[in-house]
């Protein structure tokens, strides 16, 4: 059996995102992530200036909490926008198959 090559940090910064989507209107301190992922403070650290940096985490202005990003929402948004595109033109292909 082939073993699957994946790399544990990155795993490790979805985790964290995995908690920030558990509450984006308060968002989570560094502490809460630590006890909801299980991982080290140092690892913490690192993983959410990681996701900030990248755009997908954000500090909640004037506290030390986070929470994904306005950017990611928006992300979210265009994957909608985009099965909606997807599911109207599979509609009309259909329509016109069955019209032939």
């Amino acid at each position: 059996m082939t073993e699957k090559l994946t790399n544990k940090s990155s795993a490790k910064v979805f985790a964290v995102l995995d908690v920030l989507f558990l509450n984006f209107s308060d968002g989570f301190t560094q502490t809460e992530i630590i006890r909801e992922t299980g991982l080290d403070s140092t690892a913490v650290h690192r993983y959410i200036n990681t996701l900030v940096d990248a755009g997908y985490a954000e500090e909640i202005r004037g506290t030390k909490r986070f929470r994904p990003s306005h950017r990611l929402g928006q992300k979210a948004v265009q994957i909608m926008h985009s099965l909606a595109e997807t599911e109207r033109m599979t509609k009309e292909s259909i329509q016109r198959l069955t019209r032939e």
